[in-house]
């Protein structure tokens, strides 16, 4: 009798952990990523979460397959990515209010001058309206 071939099982069989499988080189890839994420002001942000969410499968792989090579380097990858996209978002916020606030600013303040006009008008009509 020869066996048969099933391909569902195979795909399925491929991406669970074998045991003993490393994940060292996802642990790798997520420290470089990391200090990318440090050094590179304008893409500090999406290298960083790269980083973070290597650094996540590859613990998650070592903790399944119970090998725990490569440990060290995922969490360096992911406390640096975590600090990449803090440092990365930085630049971001401030790019952001210093080139939006003076319209927000003029948009709060013609708001504001609306509401005073407005209650100045309330104020003046009020009593000719209520006296009959």
């Amino acid at each position: 009798m020869t066996a048969s071939y099933e391909p569902e099982k195979e795909a399925v069989s491929a991406c669970l952990p074998r045991s003993g499988q490393s994940y060292k080189g996802l642990a790798v890839a997520s420290m470089v990523l990391g200090i990318l994420s440090l050094v590179s002001l304008c893409f500090g942000v999406p290298v960083g979460i790269v980083a973070v969410v290597l650094s996540v499968v590859a613990k998650n792989g070592m903790r399944k397959s119970e090998n725990y090579d490569g440990k060290e380097m995922a969490t360096v990858g992911m406390v640096t990515g975590i600090i990449g996209i803090v440092v990365g978002a930085v630049p971001i916020l401030i790019f952001l209010l210093v080139h939006a606030w003076p319209s927000v600013k003029s948009w709060f303040m013609n708001d504001l001058d609306n509401l005073q006009n407005d209650a100045t008008n309330v104020q003046q009509w009020s009593p000719r309206f209520w006296t009959w």
